[in-house]
């Protein structure tokens, strides 16, 4: 997974100092990195970025703690006035992303028969992590003179993540909430039926992974 990570930088293409140093490694090849989208103070449009220089330059980063971090790539979007960074992140290595106030994690999860690795928007943590993934998908449109339009959209879908076990679809029906919640099983029962909970509202998904999350809380 390769995306960009905007941030505001100044660009150092050869600078000597005996500065503590960070080393970032660039090599695009390793498919255990990829590419953290942390951007600036607002998202700008691809289409409303012009550059110096389309393609990625070599360059160093000198922080105001003395501590310079090299071999990074950049381009300078000049309608926009910022540098855009590549920085290549092992997601195995993260715990926890926080961004514009958000909190992100990185996991495995069940995509119908198959297990697969993503980002997630973590919600509520715990033993039992209630979380969103997000995902772009393309609605299309009405038929026009030149032929049919169409738009992508960001849906987010809720899963759940017990324990050290792939996050699963949060989308079961009370029966079938053993699915969900292995443990404990009636004790959840229990608080689904008199807290008359419904498991398709987000409120009350917040509530049930809240009080899961109690019955572990001393373990």
């Amino acid at each position: 997974m390769r995306t960009i990570i905007l941030i505001f930088i100044i660009l150092i293409t050869s600078y000597k100092f005996s500065f503590s140093q960070i080393n970032y490694s660039s090599n695009n090849n390793d498919d255990n990195n990829v590419y953290l989208n942390i951007p600036a103070e607002e998202e700008i449009n691809q289409k409303d970025r012009i550059y110096y220089n389309f393609e990625w330059q070599k360059g160093n980063i000198i922080k105001k703690d003395s501590t310079i971090m090299t071999n990074l790539s950049f381009r300078y979007d000049v309608k926009n006035d910022r540098f855009e960074m590549w920085s290549l992140v092992n997601p195995n290595s993260l715990k926890i992303i926080t961004l514009n106030g958000k909190f992100f994690i990185y996991s495995t999860y069940k995509d119908r028969n198959y297990e697969r690795k993503g980002y997630f928007e973590l919600i509520i943590d715990g033993y039992a992590k209630l979380l969103i993934k997000k995902a772009l998908k393309t609605i299309p449109g009405k038929s026009g003179a030149y032929g049919y339009s169409s738009r992508q959209a960001i849906i987010e879908t809720y899963y759940l993540k017990v324990g050290d076990n792939p996050a699963i679809l949060f989308d079961v029906k009370k029966k079938d909430v053993e699915t969900l919640f292995p443990e404990k099983i009636e004790k959840v029962k229990d608080f689904i039926s008199n807290n008359n909970i419904n498991l398709k509202r987000t409120e009350d998904m917040i509530k049930i992974v809240r009080y899961y999350n109690t019955l572990f809380a001393n373990s």
